[in-house]
């Protein structure tokens, strides 16, 4: 069987038997309902946990690839993505990372203040638990595929907090350009090794939650798109 489809079958089980179990907000419902929305985040996201982890690889071939080629960079994209990496490709292994980006919101959730679901954090401990779980191993990954594919889902969000300050200081939906620029500009000088993945992840991940219809969601989203074609015209 192919690997990912292998991965995509064993991530139910893989939240019912050993993740959920762990979280600080174990329930019934939790482990019987393991992809309900209300599990979830009603306010970010239209889908559960696990149909937006795996819409997040329809949204990377449907959406976020046709854009990189109408923006001009599909051969460096292409050519970046086929790098053999011990035996694997980059490709195989960002789609892997892609389905487990979410780990740490069923082991890590707890109760915000407010009485919502609170994941924060939640892409650190996806990182800590595929290390630590050997998830990777499982499914053959050397040890270095395993910490690549580790590391994609620990920043898979780094930009998140970044877009939250410039949206706190501007009213409206309009999404000043520098500012995202700027965002863009320090992700590549923080990140140089990874950063076409970390803005192809955002952007899948983004488009993967969905339309709840709440003006903040529709507003982050916006913005995450113009991120995106801002973070890849810096691809060189």
């Amino acid at each position: 069987m192919d690997l990912i489809k292998m991965i995509e079958g064993d991530l139910e089980r893989l939240a019912v038997e050993e993740l959920i179990p762990l979280s600080p907000t174990c329930t019934d419902e939790f482990l019987n309902n393991p992809d309900g929305v209300s599990q979830h985040h009603p306010k970010w996201h239209q889908f559960g946990i696990l149909t937006h982890s795996l819409k997040c690889l329809e949204s990377l071939d449907t959406k976020v690839f046709p854009e990189i080629e109408r923006l001009g960079k599909h051969y460096f994209i292409k050519n970046y993505f086929a790098f053999d990496f011990s035996g694997m490709s980059k490709m195989t292994l960002l789609r892997i990372a892609l389905m487990w980006h979410d780990l740490g919101k069923w082991a890590g959730r707890k109760i915000d203040v407010d009485g919502t679901w609170d994941f924060k954090g939640h892409e650190v401990l996806s990182e800590k638990l595929i290390l630590n779980l050997g998830l990777g191993k499982r499914h053959g990954l050397t040890d270095r595929q395993q910490d690549y594919v580790a590391k994609l889902t620990g920043l898979h969000y780094i930009i998140g907090p970044f877009l939250r300050k410039v949206m706190k200081k501007v009213s409206g939906t309009f999404a000043p350009e520098e500012d995202l620029a700027n965002i863009c500009r320090q992700i590549k000088s923080d990140y140089p090794e990874n950063y076409p993945e970390i803005f192809i992840m955002f952007l899948a991940d983004t488009i993967a939650k969905g339309n709840t219809g709440h003006p903040e969601q529709k507003i982050q989203t916006t913005w995450g798109w113009e991120t995106f074609r801002l973070g890849i015209k810096l691809v060189e």
